[in-house]
């Protein structure tokens, strides 16, 4: 039981954390909606390593990726 907690803990940080950056995304695109050239540009830039594993993340399922 205390696994599919720590999942659904996980999990709605995850959803949280989606819902921000989303969010910090429709600012951003709203402030620049005179140029999306530039609105592209910042977040071309701003974009991090997105693909790396976090430490908290369950295993995957069916084994590693």
């Amino acid at each position: 039981m205390l696994r599919y907690v720590k999942f659904l803990h996980w999990f709605l940080q995850e959803q949280r954390e989606e819902v921000a950056s989303m969010a910090e995304l429709l600012t951003i695109v709203e402030r620049g909606r005179e140029n999306l050239l530039h609105v592209e540009e910042y977040l071309s830039r701003s974009a991090g390593g997105e693909n790396v594993l976090e430490a908290g993340a369950p295993p995957a399922a069916g084994g590693a990726l």
